[in-house]
Formats: C-alpha cells, sequence, structure tokens
C-alpha cells in the first residue's frame, strides 16, 4: 500500500497548490508531531493545507482531528505566516521538497517540506535563514547543518537530468549482470521512478519481469527498445510537471459475510499507468481531491480489513471444523465396510482359515522358535502347499497372522488380506469382526450427533467473534482519543477534569502545558507520588472542597503509599505557586518543581479506587444528561487544614525553630526524594536566618540524559528559558537590611488599618502614579486567600516573612511580564484560542455518563480508574484495594462482572464485549489490587 509521494506526485500537488495563491492564511494546527494543518481563508469554502513531513502535501477538505494544544513549532509558524498571503508554491528543482512562500519582500517567510526520507519542516525568513525547523539535522554526506540561524541550502536539491541516449545505454548493457531486472537496471539511469519505467516497458511490450541478457538482448536491439520505453516515460514525465493533473485511485473490493462491499484504497497516482488498467479505480478532478479520498479513508479502512481478516481466519476455522468431522464420519464407514468385509471372506474361506491355524498352532505347540515357524512357511511356499501360500504374514508378537483370501464365487475380485487372531477359530474371528463393525456404526452415528452439535457451537462462537469484531470496527471509525488519555485520569463528581503524570517527563509536560491560570496543583507526602492538576472551568473560581478530596485520593493512589498499604496526606497549591525555574545555583531535574508559599493540605484519605466503564454519547442524547454532573453545595466547614496554623504565610519549609528543623529533617528521612529543602548559598555580608527556602517538589529518581539532537519544540523552550531566567536572575530578592525593616515597621503601623482600595483613592487624590501592589493584583489568587490577607492587614499581623514573600512572588511576577516580545505573542495567540479550547473540553467531558438511559445513542465505551467516592452513580463499577491480584487479571475480571449485569441491554452489552478485547484497560489501575464487588465470582 502506497503511503509517501513519489516526484510525479509532487509536480502535480503543486499545480492544485498554486490555485491557493493570494489567499490568506488563518490559523496553523498540529494533527500530531510531524502533521500540520494550514487554514487557508476562502470566501465561499473552508480549505486546509494538509502537510505530513516526509510523506504528503495537498489540500484537504476532511475534518481532521486537531490537537488540544498547540505545539511550540506550531505557534512559531501561526507567529510567522498567520494573516499572511500564500504568493507562490514552487519545486526545488525535480526533488521532493516544496517551498510555500508567505507574505512578500522583507516580511516575506517560507515553509518549505521535504517528503523524503524521514522528512523535515523548515520555516525560514525571507533570506532562506532558517527561524525554526522541526527536525533539526547535519547531512552526513555533505556536513549540511540543518538548524536555527543557518540558510537553507536550496542549491542541494536534485535537478533535472536529460534521458539517456542511446549509445550510453549501449555503453551501460555491455557491462550489465545477466539475469538482472530491467527495472532495476534503468532506476540509477533515470529520474522517473519505478512505476512509470514499468508503464512505459510494458507499453512498448516489455513484460513486467524482463531480464538483461534473457529476455532484452545486451546487443543494439535490446538497447533500442529500452531506448523507445525510456523516450515515452520522459514525455509523460514532462506533460506532468508543466501541467495540472487529475487524480486516479486504485482500490480493490472484497465481501464479507452478509454481503457488504468491503472497499480497500491501494495507491493514488497523477496518471493512469497501463499495469493498473484490469485493476479497480476512481477518477478524480484533481489529485488532491484523490490523496484526500485516500488518507481521509485510510484508518477507516484499516478497520474495515481487520474486521475482514478476521472474518477470514473464522470461516477458515469453521470451515476446518467440518471437514475435520467429515473425515471422522468417512473414516468410520470405511471402516465398517473394511470389517463387514474381511468377516465376509473369512466365512467363505473357513476351511482354510482352519487349516492355517492348525499348522501355527501345530508349531508353536512344538515350540518351534519363531524363525523356525518363518523358514516352515517359506519352504512350503516354495513346495506349492496352498494353505502355506495364503499365509502372507506372521505376527507372533501379537499373536496374530495375515492370510491372503479370496471370494470364491468372484474371481474376478483380487485377493484381500485379513488379520487373523490365532486364538480364535475361523468363526470366531467372523464374529469379531463383525461385532467392530457395529460399534463403527455406533460410533459413527455418536460422531455425527456431536459434531452437530460442536458445529452448532461453533457457528455461535464464530458469530459472536464476529459481532465483536464487527462492532469494534464500527467503534474505531467512532472513537476519537482524547487528549488527556495518555495521562492518568478521571472526571470528578462535579465535572472537573482531573489528570496526573504517569512519569518524571509526563509530569514535566503537565506543568509545562497543561497548567493553566486558575488550575489547581496537587501532590502527596509520599515517594513517587504523581503530579496531579484539577483543571478549572474558565473563570470558574474556587474549587469545590469534594472535587479536592477525590484528587487527593488519586494523587496519594498513584504512590508508592498503594505498595505499601500506608495512607498518606496530600496537599493542592494555586498554579502561580508552582514553578519550572530553579533558583540560582540550583538545578532542577526533570519532573521536579518548586512551590512558593503555603501548601494547603487535606485530611488524610482512604486507599480506594474504583474501576468503571463510562460511554460516549451522540449528540441527540446530551440533553437527557445534562445535570448529571453538577458542583455540590458549599458546606461551611473548612475541609482544608494548613500545613501550620502558627506558621505565617511564607515560603514553605522555611523555620527559625529547632522543632521545624526537626520535622523538616523527620520528612527528608522518610521520604528523602519527595522533599528538599535547599537553602540559598550564604554569601558575604549575609547571615542564613536572612536567605530564601524553596519546597522543591521531585518525581521518582533523577534520570542523568545523554546529550542528545534537540527538536525543534526544545530548542525553543530552551531559548525562552534561558532568557526568563536570566531577568528573573538580575530581578532576584535580596535580604532587607535593618533600616528597611525599620521603615517597614512604620509604615505598617501608619497605614495598618488602611485597606488596598482606600490607598488607590488617596493615591489617585495626590495625583501619585500607584505602585505595584503584587500579590493584592495578582488575577488568580482565589477569594479565599484575599480576605485572610485583608483580615491579618486589618490586624496588624502582617509578618516580615509574608511582605518578603509578597516581594519575591511581584519580581517573579514581574520577570514573566518582562519576558520578550516573541513570548508575548504567543501567550497572545494561546488566549485566543483558550475560549473555544475551554468549550471543547466542556462539550468532551459533558458527553461522557456513567449511567446510560433508555433510548440513548451510545458511540463506544472507556474504562476509567478513579477514586471510588467518585463511582457512586457508575452503573458498572468494583472497588479497587491494595492487594496481591494482578492488574490485567483484575480488569477482565471486572469487565466479565459487567458482562453478567442483568440490567445490561443489548448496546451497552455489545460494547463491553468490545471493550474487554482491548489490552490497554489495565494501564490505569495503581498496582497489585484486591478486587470488591458483589457477585463477583459468580458464574
Amino acid at each position: 500500500m502506497k503511503n509517501r509521494f513519489s516526484t510525479l506526485d509532487v509536480f502535480a500537488v503543486v499545480h492544485d497548490l498554486k490555485e491557493l495563491t493570494g489567499q490568506r492564511v488563518a490559523n496553523v494546527y498540529d494533527v500530531d508531531s510531524k502533521t500540520y494543518l494550514i487554514r487557508i481563508q476562502k470566501p465561499d469554502e473552508k480549505c486546509f493545507i494538509m502537510l505530513e513531513s516526509g510523506c504528503r502535501i495537498h489540500r484537504t477538505t476532511f475534518d481532521w482531528p486537531k490537537a488540544q494544544f498547540p505545539s511550540s513549532f506550531t505557534m512559531k509558524l501561526r507567529k510567522h505566516i498567520r494573516h499572511k498571503r500564500l504568493e507562490c508554491v514552487t519545486q526545488l528543482g525535480v526533488d521532493r521538497i516544496i517551498d510555500m512562500q508567505f507574505g512578500f519582500d522583507e516580511h516575506a517567510c517560507h515553509v518549505i517540506a521535504e517528503l523524503y526520507d524521514r522528512g523535515n519542516v523548515v520555516l525560514t525568513d525571507n533570506n532562506y535563514t532558517i527561524l525554526n525547523v522541526l527536525r533539526p539535522r547535519t547531512d552526513k554526506e555533505t556536513d549540511m547543518r540543518f538548524s536555527v540561524q543557518e540558510r537553507y541550502p536550496l542549491e542541494a536539491a536534485r535537478q533535472n537530468v536529460s534521458c539517456p541516449t542511446k549509445d550510453e545505454l549501449m555503453e551501460r548493457l555491455k557491462t550489465a549482470k545477466k539475469g538482472e531486472s530491467v527495472k532495476r537496471f534503468l532506476a540509477p539511469l533515470t529520474q522517473y521512478g519505478p512505476t512509470l519505467i514499468e508503464h512505459s516497458l510494458r507499453t512498448v511490450g516489455v513484460a513486467q519481469n524482463a531480464q538483461i541478457g534473457v529476455n532484452i538482448g545486451m546487443e543494439e536491439s535490446g538497447a533500442m527498445k529500452l531506448f523507445e520505453a525510456l523516450q515515452l516515460a520522459d514525455q509523460i514525465f514532462n506533460v506532468i510537471r508543466c501541467n495540472a493533473a487529475q487524480g486516479f485511485l486504485v482500490y480493490r473490493e472484497d465481501a464479507r459475510m452478509d454481503g457488504v462491499i468491503v472497499e480497500t484504497y491501494q495507491e493514488f497516482h497523477p496518471f493512469m499507468f497501463s499495469q493498473f488498467s484490469d485493476m479497480q479505480t476512481k477518477h478524480f478532478d484533481s489529485f488532491s481531491e484523490c490523496v484526500d479520498e485516500f488518507f481521509s479513508k485510510l484508518e477507516l479502512q484499516k478497520a474495515d480489513v481487520k474486521a475482514l481478516n478476521a472474518e477470514k481466519e473464522a470461516m477458515k476455522k469453521l470451515n476446518n471444523v467440518i471437514k475435520d468431522q467429515q473425515d471422522r464420519i468417512a473414516a468410520l464407514k470405511v471402516a465398517q465396510l473394511e470389517r463387514e468385509e474381511m468377516a465376509e471372506l473369512i466365512e467363505l474361506n473357513s476351511d482354510l482359515v482352519d487349516k492355517a491355524l492348525l499348522v501355527i498352532r501345530s508349531a508353536i505347540a512344538n515350540q518351534l522358535s519363531w524363525e523356525a515357524i518363518e523358514e516352515m512357511r517359506v519352504n512350503a511356499c516354495e513346495a506349492g502347499n496352498p494353505i502355506a501360500a495364503s499365509i502372507v504374514g506372521l505376527n507372533l508378537n501379537s499373536n496374530q497372522m495375515t492370510l491372503l483370501l479370496r471370494d470364491p464365487y468372484r474371481p474376478e475380485i483380487d485377493p484381500k488380506k485379513v488379520t487373523i487372531d490365532i486364538a480364535l477359530s475361523s468363526y470366531q474371528n467372523a464374529r469379531k469382526l463383525h461385532t467392530e463393525k457395529k460399534a463403527a456404526q455406533q460410533k459413527e452415528q455418536k460422531t455425527i450427533c456431536a459434531s452437530s452439535k460442536a458445529l452448532k457451537s461453533t457457528k455461535v462462537k464464530i458469530k459472536e467473534t464476529l459481532n465483536v469484531v464487527h462492532s469494534k470496527a464500527e467503534v474505531m471509525k467512532k472513537r476519537r482519543v482524547m487528549w488527556f488519555e495518555k495521562f492518568f485520569w478521571f472526571v470528578s463528581s462535579e465535572n472537573y477534569l482531573v489528570i496526573g503524570g504517569r512519569d518524571a517527563q509526563q509530569n514535566e509536560l503537565l506543568v509545562k502545558r497543561y497548567l493553566r491560570p486558575g488550575d489547581i496543583y496537587m501532590h502527596a507526602d509520599t515517594r513517587g507520588a504523581s503530579s496531579i492538576i484539577i483543571r478549572n472551568k474558565l473563570g470558574g473560581g474556587d474549587m469545590p472542597p469534594r472535587t479536592l478530596n477525590e484528587a487527593a485520593t488519586m494523587a496519594v493512589s498513584y504512590s508508592s503509599a498503594w505498595e505499601a498499604k500506608v495512607t498518606s496526606a496530600a496537599w493542592w497549591v494555586h498554579q502561580h505557586q508552582v514553578s519550572r525555574t530553579a533558583p540560582t545555583g540550583e538545578y532542577l531535574t526533570p519532573g521536579s518543581f518548586m512551590i512558593r508559599g503555603k501548601k494547603n493540605y487535606l485530611p488524610t484519605c482512604q486507599l480506594q479506587m474504583g474501576f468503571g466503564v463510562m460511554f460516549q454519547l451522540d449528540e441527540e442524547s446530551l440533553e437527557r444528561h445534562a445535570e448529571e454532573r453538577k458542583v455540590a453545595p458549599v458546606v461551611t466547614k473548612d475541609d482544608t487544614v494548613n500545613q501550620d496554623d502558627g506558621e505565617d504565610d511564607g515560603i514553605s519549609l522555611t523555620g527559625s525553630g529547632s522543632e521545624d528543623e526537626k520535622d523538616s529533617d523527620t520528612h527528608i528521612d522518610d521520604f528523602p526524594d519527595v522533599q528538599i529543602d535547599l537553602q540559598n548559598i550564604v554569601g558575604k555580608g549575609k547571615s542564613a536566618g536572612e536567605d530564601e527556602s524553596y519546597t522543591i517538589i521531585q518525581i521518582g529518581p533523577t534520570i542523568q540524559r545523554k546529550p542528545a539532537i534537540k527538536t525543534a519544540n526544545d530548542t525553543e523552550d530552551d531559548e525562552k528559558a534561558q532568557k526568563v531566567n536570566v531577568q528573573k536572575e538580575s530581578g532576584k530578592v535580596r535580604p532587607m537590611t535593618r533600616r528597611q525593616k525599620h521603615k517597614a515597621e512604620k509604615i505598617k503601623k501608619k497605614y495598618g488599618d488602611q485597606d488596598e482600595e482606600e490607598r488607590q483613592l488617596r493615591l489617585m487624590l495626590l495625583s501619585s502614579k500607584p505602585k505595584d501592589t503584587g500579590n493584592f493584583e495578582k488575577k488568580n489568587m482565589n477569594e479565599k486567600s484575599l480576605e485572610k490577607t485583608k483580615k491579618n492587614v486589618q490586624d496588624g499581623k502582617m509578618t516580615d516573612q509574608y511582605e518578603h514573600e509578597g516581594k519575591a512572588l511581584t519580581i517573579e511576577e514581574k520577570a514573566e511580564h518582562s519576558t520578550i516580545p516573541k513570548e508575548e505573542e504567543d501567550d497572545q495567540l494561546l488566549e485566543a484560542d483558550m475560549a473555544v479550547m475551554d468549550a471543547e473540553e466542556t462539550k468532551m467531558l459533558n458527553s461522557l455518563t456513567w449511567r446510560p438511559l433508555d433510548g440513548d445513542v451510545l458511540l463506544y465505551a472507556l474504562v476509567v480508574v478513579a477514586p471510588y467516592q467518585t463511582m457512586q452513580n457508575f452503573k458498572y463499577k468494583v472497588k479497587l484495594t491494595p492487594g496481591t491480584g494482578k492488574r490485567g487479571k483484575a480488569a477482565k475480571s471486572a469487565i466479565a462482572l459487567f458482562q453478567r449485569d442483568k440490567s445490561a441491554n443489548a448496546q451497552e452489552l455489545n460494547l463491553l464485549k468490545v471493550l474487554a478485547t482491548d489490552d490497554q484497560i489495565s494501564r490505569n489501575i495503581p498496582g497489585k489490587v484486591r478486587v470488591s464487588a458483589p457477585q463477583l465470582n459468580r458464574r
């Protein structure tokens, strides 16, 4: 199956893309790490340019799934080509490289797509200086570097090569190996590709598997034949290069058992080649339409082909069962006929049989050796004794002999060998054979009955298997993997999405990409605990306590506490308190974060998780589940417990007393890789008590990374981080001097009863410019923290430590707001899509239900592992607690239990059967478990 462009395909698609010149770029999206969509503004229709690195580029109208959050490379493309016109589309030489220019003059940018080998996408300025590259690399042959600030080598592209002449072909033929394939012989001499060469050879009468020196002579006549084929190929090559081409799609049809015809696309081409004339084809007016049809149906057809292969395998199994049963019955019938025929021959030759038995018995009675008996039989045969001549074999080990008996009434029939038991008479031997015939006849009847039952059972099983396969194929067509499924995840009782990282890399990705303003970061004081993020609604306010407690159970369960069967405490902080920037002189390993400010501890939770099933609803069924998950009423009792009631709201794990230091040391001993109390290096003129402390959260062991080639995303992120760190270090808070402390105490005493609003009004009356107020103007501070802060100010209990924290956060905030313009533009682009992304995420969560109703149309089912208190309303659920059972076995037993549920309808059972075939359903289970549910072991 063809899956990437050839040179001819690039020729054809360039003409299609040129029709979009003059149109503006509306936006850029990424489908995956190497596939991008460029949306073009057209007044009459929606048009996209699909670009897959190393494979394809074409116009598309198919609704491709877009990534929930754009990658840094996508943001770079948006920054440089968004709202610019597509000025021109060119191909570099005859290579599989396409250059798209957006904008003009000094504002022009070029997006260069490489469609060969592993592929690449390069963004350059008007002078072809690389601004960003998807896959930085160095060409081994030319030692050419493809990285930022380097010039893209346009001259390195492959140029057009003329067709070989007859003399050149003659010279090549003289040195060619005899028996070499003609297509292999011509491939390095031309640039036409194997498909066009095969077409031209067939057109001039050369067979597909022709060989040099066998079918094609190595003299002038052979060279003339090949030259004629190359002339035709060169003509078609230039026609496709210079003119717009149509599209031809080659496909195959297969019939299913139910009569449904399954189409499987094989190849796409800009020309109708002769080798495909006998195959089924579809014709399109443009090449892009053909390619778009091919790739848009590719994944769906894979599911159909897989179902078709499973159907063929099932039918093969059924046919084998039928054939096996037929062979067994036929063998029993043959055995009956043989036994009956041998018994008749014994009865017709009873005298001869008795005489032969008498001779052998006499020899044995005379204690002759077996060799002597055999020698006696041979001598008697040579003497012409008829009795000895009828004995053709002796098997004295089994007390048997073989006689050659003939039917005296049918001399035309050949004699037959009959085995005789020496211990029995002739009639006794005949009776034995009749008995065996009857036994075979009875066995035949039993086999026919058993085979009919086995065949019926096999058909039922195969039918069930085929139903599951077809259902799975339909589910795969409808199923779209949601972005959060690669993490630990669940949907809380109040419809908040909670996600957690599986390892240090995912923890870092969560904080770096998915932690938004307003979100909650949660962690547990246990080794190996996952970083948990609660995704807040856009402008959603405070997080409900119930959701916090559910997320806390998840945080503790996905840690070493599960294996140790020991509960632990979890805590949460706001998004602005989490930082990936290390203090000066320190280094944060991947998956480690610095927490600033107070940590809000939650009550100790139980290690109880649940394994349940959620169903995806269609659009028409959403209204019936509108109020399924809503926020519970707020309880007046405070559910959170501060880390230390007597501790001021400073940076965590700071302590001046010995008791605090002792507690800190105890935590470090118990969980050495969870929290590390780091203090800045004391310089000259500083005291240790004046230094600022931080809480470092580390997930798992430190990972030693080898130096590797950085991707475009990593390069851009490193540049941002370096510049932001420089500004943060330049604005770092220094300890206050004695005079500054005295001044701060006077200000606190004088203006202690003044709130922030009154302060702003007084400054306006004095025509004074208000100063930055740090935490009080921080947008993502929750109302609860604001009220507590105002109360502390009014009571005159603002401590030096809180002032110190406020200044530290203010300077950090200034550093974030004073980043380079490039980062600000990226943030503006993200904010523009934030509302749309939040709406899509809410719609996605609302389409998942845990208790389907009668009349709902269910698209597919998916497994969710969540805290058990979240699953109170689940229709299908089991409880998971720490135990000794394996995860896979636990998941299978749970699905089997769900399938035995009498309240399940046919639609749900079908989806549960499909779910049972998925080998990934147990990957979110924390560890070794014990499954608890009513009637779990009932069969």
